[in-house]
């Protein structure tokens, strides 16, 4: 599978205070390392082959590797969110058949942007990406990625996602 940035159209009520409000067939992953929880589906995990680098954090389903959530910690860069997503998917966005769907400001601090990229292993890649702001002000990048014929299961996983995701 390819690794680039994705984004639907999550609105800020998918942020809710409580891990506890999770979607069934969901678990709150911690890394402590990177200082952040998540929520995943049940059957995923940590990837132990792409783990806290320049990728960022990854997970993926235990079996099959043509789904994936990556959550990555933004340091510098520009100060408009949408700017930073840009930058970001820069190069992926050179890629034969790279196809950009929408990039829109969400509330005042975050960012979506919503892409399809051919993958040779498994079709058309579709992505979705979320800059926000956590409680403390720090930004991160979350990346849902899955099959393009699958694109609402790539929705529900990053609201859940988004709806969980916790600093510190």
């Amino acid at each position: 599978m390819a690794v680039a940035l994705g984004g639907a159209a999550l609105a800020a009520s998918y942020l809710r205070a409580d891990p506890a409000e999770l979607p069934d067939g969901y678990k709150v992953l911690r890394s402590a390392g990177a200082g952040f929880q998540v929520a995943v589906p049940d059957d995923w995990q940590l990837s132990t082959s792409v783990t806290s680098t320049a990728a960022g954090t990854v997970f993926r389903p235990e079996q099959g590797r043509d789904s994936l959530l990556q959550v990555l910690p933004v340091t510098g860069g520009p100060a408009n969110p949408c700017e930073v997503l840009v930058e970001t998917t820069k190069e992926l966005s050179t890629r034969e058949g790279y196809r950009r769907i929408s990039l829109e400001s969400k509330d005042t601090t975050g960012c979506e942007i919503v892409y399809e990229i051919p993958d040779g292993d498994s079709g058309t890649v579709y992505a979705v990406g979320r800059l926000t702001v956590a409680s403390g002000g720090s930004r991160w990048v979350l990346m849902g990625f899955g099959p393009a014929a699958d694109k609402k299961a790539v929705r529900a996983r990053m609201a859940a996602a988004l709806g969980s995701f916790r600093t510190g």
